[in-house]
């Protein structure tokens, strides 16, 4: 592929995902030239696909589910990009981000940063915050790192598997941070009362048979933060219980946001992208 800025999407799925719409939109309002593609790439087969899309001119690439973890494997492995691992993808061991320059790629991870965006924009103060984080996957160990950084005081964890669980705590249980890490058993149904934030990190309750994940202690108020990027059933309970509420779709963003001017070396231009993610 020739001509401007050669960007895509790996993962599988990836055909429902918003990120071509942004950012698409992104390029389109600074006048650069050039496309952002969802391409389907299964576990296992990144690295050969990584050589086909730099042999074919892609110069920046996001890295979605189940590719995060490999795609950090493969960078680790290889002398050159092992190298240019940003800290924040070496402290997750994940890479959503990649850039390729100088003959090499560079891995970075901009899901904290699209955590902390996001938060903010909840009205969540991070800094002294007690949280209750639900789930144990690639987005709940974004999440915990970001809480972990902003200096959350105590970060309770939930997950269905306690052995996803209790690997994840084990993960940050050294981090220089110092916040109160505890586990919140698997049969909970509702939060600790103390929570100021809930972060809804699980699948739970899009299928129609699911369970919902645990919902906000009756007659507490935290934020909730969903990071699942469309309306949910959890959303909807933690509304009708009259909690400050949000979906993923503002993280999507902003790691989205950082992607893109890694890429540029341009300051996002996040209304224009804002605008295709909230069209009401």
């Amino acid at each position: 592929m020739a001509g401007g800025f050669c960007l895509g999407l790996l993962g599988d799925p990836v055909a429902h995902s918003l990120s071509p719409r942004f950012q698409t939109a992104a390029l389109r309002a600074l006048g650069l030239s050039g496309s952002y593609e969802a391409i389907r790439v299964p576990a296992g087969e990144l690295a050969e696909r990584l050589a086909e899309l730099a042999a074919d001119g892609f110069t920046g690439l996001n890295v979605t589910v189940p590719l995060k973890e490999e795609a950090f494997a493969l960078l680790a492995g290889d002398p050159v990009s092992a190298a240019r691992l940003s800290p924040v993808a070496r402290a997750l061991a994940a890479v959503n981000t990649l850039h390729r320059t100088g003959g090499a790629w560079t891995g970075h991870n901009t899901d904290p940063e699209g955590f902390r965006r996001a938060a903010a924009e909840l009205g969540a103060t991070l800094a002294g915050c007690q949280a209750v984080l639900l789930g144990a996957g690639g987005a709940a160990r974004a999440a915990l790192w970001a809480l972990l950084e902003a200096g959350a005081e105590r970060v309770a964890l939930w997950n269905r598997s306690p052995g996803r669980r209790d690997r994840l705590l084990a993960d940050f249980a050294t981090h220089p941070a110092g916040a109160a890490l505890s586990a919140l058993p698997t049969g909970m149904a509702v939060c600790p009362p103390e929570a100021t934030l809930v972060v809804q990190a699980t699948s739970l309750g899009l299928a129609p048979d699911d369970p919902l994940p645990p919902l906000p202690d009756p007659g507490t108020r935290p934020r909730c933060l969903d990071l699942v990027t469309h309306p949910s059933p959890w959303q909807r309970a933690c509304l009708d219980a009259g909690c400050e509420t949000a979906d993923g779709r503002a993280m999507l963003l902003w790691q989205g946001a950082a992607a893109f001017t890694i890429w540029t070396e341009r300051p996002a231009p996040v209304a224009a992208m804002r605008a295709t993610l909230y069209p009401d």
